[in-house]
């Protein structure tokens, strides 16, 4: 089955993809796994880019990080991010954004990256 999905991959849309994926793996009782042995469906479909040379970014969906909009957040949102991960996790990420950021769940990350992408005043 999961060859036939590769095999239209380019067929479809990448939501009806992750779709697809995801029933594939309720089917099979895999999304107890996300994150852990297996890959969730999305992070399948849309996963991460490194661009060329040094520079790192991150995408998921539609938001993108890359390590100076970490470090921006790291010293603008040092209170929010406080507030929604713990005082721990606000100063570890402060002094290593990035390192931090990969050490967090997706769910986590997403959060970052739409603090990020979509600032509050």
């Amino acid at each position: 089955m999961l060859d036939r999905l590769m095999e239209k991959k380019a067929e479809v849309s990448p939501d009806v993809f992750c779709e697809a994926l995801r029933q594939f793996d309720e089917l099979h009782d895999l999304q107890y796994r996300w994150d852990e042995a297996v890959v969730d469906p999305w992070f399948s479909t849309y996963g991460h880019v490194k661009t060329a040379g040094t520079d790192w970014t991150f995408e998921y969906g539609g938001d993108r990080v890359d390590e100076p909009m970490l470090k921006r957040l790291a010293l603008a949102g040092h209170k929010q991010i406080c507030k929604l991960f713990g005082k721990e996790v606000a100063e570890e990420f402060g002094k290593k954004p990035k390192e931090i950021f990969h050490s967090l769940p997706l769910d986590s990350k997403r959060i970052i990256m739409r603090m990020v992408n979509d600032p509050q005043p």
